[in-house]
C-alpha cells in the first residue's frame, strides 16, 4: 500500500508540472515583461512633469508676491498727505498717511509694521500687527533706527529705487527672537521737491505667509512631493524637517545645509545650474533659480509698462533655489502601485492554469484509487461486523471492549484504539484503550477531561477525521503521557438518539493518515457496538439497583438507632441548659440593681417596666413611686420635644438608639442633669417591646463647665484690655525711643566732634540695643494690633518677584555677614506671577522666615528659596504631611479650593523636634528652652508670619527631619483676585503653558 500511495503522488507531480511549467512561461514572455517596461517609463515621465510643474508655479507665485508687496509700499510712497510734509514738515499731513497704512495692516494681516521713518532715522509712524489686530502705535513708544542696516542702505539709493532686504529672522538685543519670527522688509527712500532726503517708507513682511503658504498649496497627489527653498549658500529656509532651518542664524543648526544632507543633488546640478532635474539615491529632485529682485522687476515691467520703480541689486544679489525633492522611498511606493494591477492580472492568470493542470492530473488518477478504495471497504466492513458478534455474548464489559477495540485496530491499520462511556451529564466516566505499552496505560487517567478533539466528539456529535493533528488546533485535552499522535478518527456512539461514548483510533499506518472509507466503517461499527453497550450497562444498573436497597436497608436501621441516642443526649442538654438559665438570670437581676448608673426598662408608651436602685437615688424618688409614673411626667419641659423625637425615630427604625444630655425633675423639684442612653429591644415579629434607657448623673460636671465657661470669658477680657492698651501706647513708646537711636546715629557720625575709641564704642552699644528694643516693641505692637482687630489689611495685585527681591536685600548684610549661600530656585513663570496680597504684610512674612532662618543658619550654610504653583492653598503637597494628621497651623485656612503659590523657605540650621511644629508659631516661643529661654529674638516673628498669613487666607506650617537636621517654613498665598487681573484658574494656565513652552 505505501508504494501505491507514492506512485499516485508521482503522477500527480508529473502531470502538474508538464501543464504549469509550460503556462507559467508563456505569460511571463508575452504579458509581464513588456508591460511592466512601459509602466514604469510611463511613471517616471510622469513624475519628472509633475515637478516641473509644481517649481515653475511657485516661482510664479513668490514673483506676484514680491510685485505686490512692493505695489503697495509705492502707493504708500506717493500718497498726497505724504508729499505735503516731505514738503512742508507738518506733522497734521502724516494723519491720513497713518491712517492709510493701518486699513492696509488690517485688510492685509501679512505685514508685521508699516513705517515712516524721517530723515534723522526716528520713527514718526509705526502701524504694529499682533495677531488678527493692527493699531498705530503711541508717539511715545516710537524709536529711533538711524543705524539700523536697511536703514542706511535705503537711505543710498536714489528717488523710486527699491530696497529689498535678505530673508532672515527678526533679532531683538543681538538674540534671535523665539519662535521664530522670519522677516522681509522692503523700503523706498522719500525726496522733497530740492532733491534732498527725508526720509523712508518700509514694510515689514511676515515671511511665514509666504513660506507656509509654499508649505501647503501644494496639491495633495498620490505620491507626496517634499518643497524646499534655500538661500546662495544651501541653508533652508523652508524644509520638509522644520528643525533644519535657519542654519544661517542660529549657531546650532549651522551644520544643516542642503550640501550636507542631499551631497549628490546638490554637486551634480543645484550648486551649477540655474534650473534642472536630477536622480540620485536620495530621489528625483527639480530645482529652479529665483532672484527676487529681478523676477519682481520684470514681472512688474510686463504687467504694468508705466511702473516707475527701479530696484537695486548690490554686487551680491538676492538668490533663492526652489527645489521639489520625491524620496527614493516614496517612488518605491508609487512604482509598487502602478505594477500592482498587472501583478494582479499575472496572478489571476497564474492561478487559473495552475487549478486546470491540478485537475488534469488529477482526474485519471483518481479514478483508478476509487476502484481500490471500494474494494477494500467492503472487506474490512465484513471483518468489524464479525469481530462485534464474535465478542458479544461476554457479560464482562472492560473483556468485551477490549477485544473488539483490538480487532478494529488491526483491521483498519492503526496504532492506538480507544472507547470512552458517558454518564447522564455526558461526561466520561469510564475509558478502554490498547495499543499502549503497560507504563502509558498506567500513566493515563482513567477518565481523561473533557478538552479538545473529545470535547469536540461528545458536544458537536458528529465524526472527525484529523489527517495532521499538529496542523488542528483542538489537538488538546488528552494527557502529558498519552503517546505522540499524527492522525485521529474518531466517531460518537448513540443508542435510540441517547449518547453513549464515543470511539477513537490514532496513528494510522498509512502515510496519508484515515480516509474517508476508514470513517465510514467507524459509523457502522459504532451503529452496532452501541446495542452491545447499552446491554451491558442495563445489566450493571439492576446490578447497582439490588446492591442500593441492601444498604438502605441496613442505613434505616442504623439511623433508627442512633435517632434513640440522640433524643436520650437531647433530655440531658435541656436540663443543662434549663440551670444554666437560672443562673444567667440570678447574674442579671443582681448587675441590674448593682450597677454604678441608673438602668430602667420603659414601654413604648413612657412606663416604668423596671428600675434599679441607683435610679431612684438619682432622681429621689422610691421605688413605688416612680412604677406609677411614666418618663414624660419627670422630663424638664424644655427637653421633652427632643427626646419623644429620638423616641419616635428608634421606633420607626430610622436610629437603632440614641444618647442625649437632658434634664429630669427630681422628686425636690429642682433640675437633675443627666446623659440618657437609650436602645430598644423588639419582638421576633418586630413590633417594639420595651426601651432600655442607662441614666447618669451629671450634675457636677455641668458645674464644673459652667465655671470653666465663666473663667475663660475673664481671660479673653483680660487679654483683649492687654491688646488695647499696647496697640494704643504704641505712639508713645516709640517716639523716646527713636530719639534714642537717632542721637546715637548723630554721635557715631560725629557731627559736634569726635569720639575716643571707648566713647564710640559705648555709643555704638546704645544704637545696637536701642533697634533691637525698637524691633521688639514693633513685634508686640503688630502682635497687639493683630489681637485686637486694629491691623488694616489692604490686598492688591502684587509682583511676587519684587516683593521677595526687597525681603533679600533687607536681610542681605546678615546673610553675608554668616557667608550663608542663597539659593533661588524658583520657575520662571514666578516672575509673572501676582499675588492677592497686602505688599507690606507680604514683605514682614518674607522679612520674619528669612531672618530666622539666616539666625539659626550656622556659618557657612545655606538657605534655599523653592515654590511651586498649587490648585489649593488649603492642602498639603509635600510628602511629609501626607501620612500624618494636620498641625493646627494648617487647619486656620479658611478658603479652600482656591489656586495659590506655595513657598518653602529651607535652611540647614539646628533643626525642630516633633513636638515643636505647631509651638514655635507661639508667640514668645523659642526653640531651645521654651518661652523662659533668651536665645536671641523676641520670640514674636513666626507669630506674626502665621497671622499674617492668616490674614492672606493661605496657611504656614513648618517640617524637620530631626534636630540637626534644618527646617523647612511652608506658607500659601492665593492668586491675584481683582478685575484688572486673571481670574486664578486663568492664571494658573497662563503660566503653566509658559512654563511647558
Amino acid at each position: 500500500m505505501p508504494h501505491m500511495e507514492q506512485t499516485i503522488r508521482f503522477k500527480e507531480i508529473r502531470g502538474f508540472f508538464l501543464i504549469y511549467f509550460s503556462l507559467c512561461l508563456l505569460l511571463a514572455l508575452v504579458l509581464f515583461l513588456p508591460q511592466y517596461l512601459a509602466q514604469r517609463r510611463s511613471f517616471f515621465l510622469q513624475m519628472e512633469t509633475i515637478q516641473r510643474e509644481e517649481v515653475g508655479i511657485h516661482k510664479a507665485v513668490m514673483a506676484d508676491m514680491f510685485s505686490s508687496i512692493t505695489s503697495d509700499l509705492m502707493v504708500l510712497a506717493h500718497q498726497q498727505s505724504l508729499d505735503r510734509f516731505i514738503e512742508k514738515g507738518d506733522s497734521v499731513d502724516l494723519q491720513p498717511f497713518g491712517s492709510l497704512a493701518l486699513s492696509m495692516a488690517r485688510h492685509k494681516m501679512a505685514y508685521d509694521q508699516i513705517r515712516f521713518i524721517d530723515h534723522r532715522g526716528m520713527e514718526r509712524i509705526r502701524i504694529q500687527s499682533t495677531g488678527d489686530a493692527a493699531f498705530q502705535v503711541p508717539l511715545e513708544n516710537l524709536q529711533n533706527k538711524a543705524h539700523r542696516y536697511y536703514v542706511e542702505e535705503t537711505r543710498k539709493l536714489p528717488l523710486d529705487c527699491v530696497y529689498i532686504s535678505p530673508l532672515d529672522l527678526n533679532v531683538e538685543n543681538h538674540i534671535v527672537e523665539r519662535p521664530f519670527n522670519p522677516m522681509l522688509r522692503i523700503a523706498t527712500p522719500l525726496y522733497n521737491t530740492a532733491g534732498q532726503y527725508r526720509g523712508l517708507v518700509i514694510l515689514n513682511y511676515k515671511g511665514k505667509y509666504f513660506l507656509e503658504r509654499m508649505r501647503h498649496t501644494t496639491p495633495r497627489r498620490v505620491i507626496p512631493i517634499n518643497p524646499h527653498l534655500i538661500n546662495r549658500k544651501g541653508y533652508w529656509l523652508l524644509s520638509d524637517q522644520p528643525e533644519m532651518e535657519w542654519g544661517f542664524m542660529v549657531k546650532e543648526r549651522s551644520n544643516f545645509t542642503f550640501q550636507n544632507r542631499f551631497p549628490q543633488a546638490w554637486e551634480k546640478a543645484i550648486a551649477h545650474g540655474e534650473s534642472g532635474q536630477v536622480m540620485t539615491q536620495k530621489g528625483l529632485f527639480s530645482f529652479t533659480t529665483f532672484y527676487p529682485v529681478r523676477e519682481c522687476s520684470t514681472f512688474l515691467k510686463q504687467g504694468s509698462p508705466d511702473f516707475k520703480a527701479t530696484f537695486m541689486e548690490g554686487p551680491d544679489p538676492l538668490t533663492w533655489k526652489i527645489i521639489y525633492h520625491t524620496p527614493r522611498a516614496n517612488i518605491q511606493a508609487g512604482l509598487r502601485s502602478q505594477n500592482f494591477r498587472l501583478v494582479f492580472m499575472l496572478i489571476l492568470f497564474i492561478g487559473v492554469g495552475t487549478l486546470v493542470s491540478w485537475v488534469a492530473a488529477r482526474h485519471v488518477v483518481i479514478r483508478r484509487k476509487d476502484r481500490r478504495l471500494h474494494k477494500r471497504f467492503f472487506i474490512l466492513k465484513d471483518g468489524l461486523l464479525q469481530s462485534t458478534r464474535l465478542h458479544s455474548g461476554s457479560l464482562d464489559l472492560e473483556k468485551m471492549l477490549t477485544q473488539v477495540l483490538e480487532s478494529t485496530k488491526d483491521l483498519i491499520k492503526a496504532r492506538y484504539a480507544a472507547i470512552g462511556l458517558t454518564g447522564d451529564g455526558e461526561e466520561i466516566i469510564e475509558f478502554f484503550s490498547v495499543g499502549f505499552s503497560l507504563d502509558t496505560r498506567q500513566a493515563i487517567p482513567r477518565c481523561p477531561p473533557r478538552f479538545g478533539l473529545i470535547r469536540a466528539l461528545l458536544q458537536e456529535k458528529k465524526s472527525i477525521l484529523v489527517k495532521d493533528m499538529t496542523r488542528d488546533p483542538r489537538f488538546q485535552g488528552f494527557p502529558h503521557t498519552h503517546p505522540p499522535m499524527n492522525s485521529f478518527l474518531g466517531t460518537p456512539i448513540f443508542y435510540k438518539n441517547r449518547l453513549l461514548g464515543a470511539i477513537y483510533l490514532s496513528n494510522s499506518e498509512y502515510p496519508k493518515g484515515f480516509t474517508s472509507q476508514d470513517l465510514q466503517l467507524m459509523e457502522v461499527f459504532a451503529a452496532h457496538i452501541a446495542v452491545e453497550i447499552n446491554t451491558m450497562q442495563l445489566y450493571r444498573q439492576i446490578k447497582q439497583a439490588n446492591e442500593v436497597l441492601e444498604e438502605r436497608v441496613i442505613t434505616r436501621t442504623q439511623s433508627l438507632s442512633q435517632a434513640n441516642d440522640q433524643l436520650k443526649q437531647e433530655i440531658l442538654h435541656r436540663e443543662k441548659v434549663d440551670k444554666a438559665l437560672y443562673k444567667s438570670e440570678a447574674r442579671f437581676r443582681s448587675t441590674f440593681q448593682q450597677a454604678a448608673v441608673g438602668i430602667a426598662h420603659v414601654s413604648p408608651e413612657g412606663k416604668f417596666i423596671r428600675i434599679n436602685e441607683r435610679l431612684c437615688q438619682i432622681w429621689g424618688y422610691g421605688l413605688r413611686e416612680l412604677i406609677q409614673k411614666n418618663f414624660q411626667e419627670i422630663t424638664h419641659s424644655e427637653d421633652l420635644n427632643a427626646d419623644l423625637d429620638l423616641v419616635q425615630q428608634v421606633i420607626d427604625g430610622k436610629i437603632s438608639r440614641y444618647s442625649m444630655e437632658k434634664r429630669y425633675i427630681s422628686k425636690n423639684g429642682y433640675p437633675v442633669w443627666c446623659n440618657l442612653t437609650v436602645s430598644l429591644l423588639r419582638n421576633s415579629d418586630g413590633t417594639p417591646r420595651y426601651f432600655i434607657s442607662v441614666v447618669e448623673d451629671i450634675s457636677q460636671r455641668k458645674k464644673a463647665e459652667e465655671r470653666l465657661l465663666s473663667a475663660k470669658i475673664e481671660a479673653e477680657k483680660a487679654n483683649i484690655a492687654k491688646s488695647n492698651f499696647l496697640a494704643s501706647m504704641g505712639h508713645e513708646l516709640r517716639t523716646p525711643l527713636n530719639a534714642v537711636i537717632g542721637f546715637s546715629e548723630v554721635l557715631l557720625d560725629q557731627f559736634f566732634g569726635p569720639l575716643n575709641p571707648q566713647q564710640a564704642e559705648y555709643v555704638n552699644d546704645i544704637l545696637h540695643s536701642g533697634r533691637h528694643l525698637l524691633t521688639l516693641i514693633n513685634d508686640i505692637l503688630d502682635l497687639s494690633k493683630v489681637e485686637a482687630g486694629w491691623m488694616r489689611f489692604l490686598p492688591v495685585p502684587t509682583p511676587l518677584d519684587s516683593v521677595m527681591g526687597e525681603s533679600l536685600k533687607t536681610i542681605g548684610p546678615m546673610i553675608k555677614e554668616k557667608q550663608i549661600r542663597l539659593i533661588r530656585d524658583l520657575p520662571k513663570e514666578f516672575s509673572k506671577i501676582h499675588l492677592h496680597s497686602d505688599p507690606v504684610k507680604l514683605k514682614q512674612i518674607f522679612n520674619h522666615l528669612l531672618s530666622n532662618a539666616a539666625k539659626f543658619t550656622p556659618k557657612g550654610g545655606t538657605i534655599t528659596i523653592t515654590g511651586k504653583i498649587v490648585s489649593d492653598v488649603c492642602l498639603p503637597s509635600n510628602m511629609a504631611l501626607k501620612d500624618t494628621p494636620l498641625p493646627d497651623s494648617l487647619r486656620t485656612c479658611t478658603q479652600p479650593g482656591v489656586p495659590g503659590v506655595e513657598i518653602c523657605i529651607r535652611d540647614t540650621g539646628t533643626g525642630l523636634t516633633s513636638g515643636h511644629s505647631d509651638k514655635i508659631f507661639e508667640s514668645f516661643f523659642q526653640v531651645e528652652g521654651g518661652i523662659s529661654d533668651k536665645s536671641p529674638g523676641t520670640g514674636l516673628g513666626l507669630s506674626l508670619a502665621r497671622r499674617f498669613v492668616e490674614m492672606h487666607k493661605g496657611r504656614i506650617w513648618v517640617h524637620s527631619d530631626g534636630l540637626g537636621k534644618g527646617s523647612c517654613f511652608y506658607f500659601t498665598i492665593p492668586l491675584a483676585l481683582d478685575e484688572e487681573s486673571l481670574h486664578p484658574e486663568e492664571q494658573l494656565s497662563k503660566t503653566q503653558k509658559e512654563s511647558k513652552q
